[in-house]
């Protein structure tokens, strides 16, 4: 097996492997969870508008009544998206046009995390939660701890976040907690 066969196997099992939940236009009552106990995860995203998830939570468009709970942690990680307009989410909950009766809450424990966005508008997340045009009544919690964690994003118009919260045009009655612990 040659270098590039053995650097798509390890690619196209780390896709396989990652665990990641997305719902579009979906009504829940009830909780979202997503628990992942990462060891060692690729996940990679190539080409015009590719997104490449790990250990992330998506939510579009969605009702949820109850709670969004995100809880990976791990030894390895690595998410990479290249191309143009993608995003790279890794530990992370997006939800955009979303409305939430609860709680968001974000957990995000790694000893080492490398998240890279690559190209033009490009978005790199990392142990983040990022609410666009979201309604929320009740807490958004993120906790993000590491020790070393890399969150690159190169080119024009990209955005990174790591151990943050980023509320565009959203709505939150309760209480907005972010804590981000690193070596």
């Amino acid at each position: 097996m040659n270098n590039i066969q053995k650097t798509l196997s390890v690619a196209i099992t780390g896709l396989l492997l990652s665990a990641t939940l997305g719902y579009a236009g979906s009504s829940i009552k009830g909780a979202v969870i997503n628990t992942s106990n990462t060891k060692n995860k690729v996940n990679v995203a190539l080409g015009s508008n590719s997104k490449a998830n790990l250990d992330s939570v998506a939510l579009k468009n969605s009702s949820v009544t109850g709670a969004v709970v995100n809880t990976p942690a791990g030894k390895t990680s690595v998410n990479v998206a290249l191309g143009s307009n993608n995003k790279s989410n890794l530990s992370s909950v997006t939800m955009n046009g979303s409305s939430v009766k609860g709680a968001v809450i974000n957990t995000s424990a790694g000893q080492t995390s490398t998240n890279v966005a690559l190209g033009k508008d490009n978005k790199a997340s990392l142990g983040a939660t990022n609410l666009e045009n979201t309604k929320v009544k009740g807490a958004v919690v993120n906790t993000a701890a590491g020790q070393v964690l890399t969150n690159v994003a190169l080119g024009a118009g990209n955005k990174t976040s790591l151990g943050a919260v980023d509320m565009k045009g959203s709505d939150v009655k309760g209480a907005v907690i972010n804590t981000a612990a690193g070596q």
